[in-house]
C-alpha cells in the first residue's frame, strides 16, 4: 500500500503493482513543453476488491482470443513472484497477461 486516492469522492487504497510483481518501476522521462508528464492512476476491481495503481501508460481494454495466448517462458514460470499466465503478441510487442485470480488473492491478503 502506498496511500489513498480519491476516486469520484470515495477513498480507495492505492497499491504499487511494480512492487507486487517484483519489477522496477519505469524511469520517468523528463517532461518538456511538447510532451508534458502526467501521473496516471488505474482503478482495478475484482469481486469485492477495488484498488488504484499508478501506471506509466494506459492503452485501453483489449480482448484476445484463447488461440492468441502463448505459454509463459520457463524463466518466468520459475520466478517466485510470477503472476503471468500467458504471453500475448500486441502491437509488435510481447506482453504478459496477468493471472488476475492470483494477483487479487494476494492483494486481498495484503489488505486484510
Amino acid at each position: 500500500m502506498i496511500g489513498l486516492a480519491n476516486v469520484r469522492g470515495e477513498l480507495v487504497i492505492c497499491a504499487s503493482l511494480a512492487h507486487v510483481l517484483g519489477v522496477a518501476p519505469a524511469a520517468m522521462a523528463k517532461p518538456d513543453k511538447l510532451h508534458p508528464q502526467h501521473a496516471r492512476l488505474l482503478v482495478i476491481r475484482r469481486e469485492d476488491v477495488r484498488i488504484v495503481c499508478p501506471v506509466d501508460e494506459v492503452h485501453g481494454i483489449e480482448r484476445f482470443q484463447s488461440r492468441q495466448l502463448q505459454e509463459v517462458p520457463a524463466t518466468i514460470v520459475k520466478a517466485m513472484a510470477s503472476y503471468s499466465k500467458a504471453i500475448v503478441s500486441w502491437n509488435h510487442h510481447s506482453v504478459g497477461l496477468l493471472d488476475e485470480e492470483r494477483l487479487f488473492s494476494m492483494l486481498k491478503r495484503s489488505l486484510a
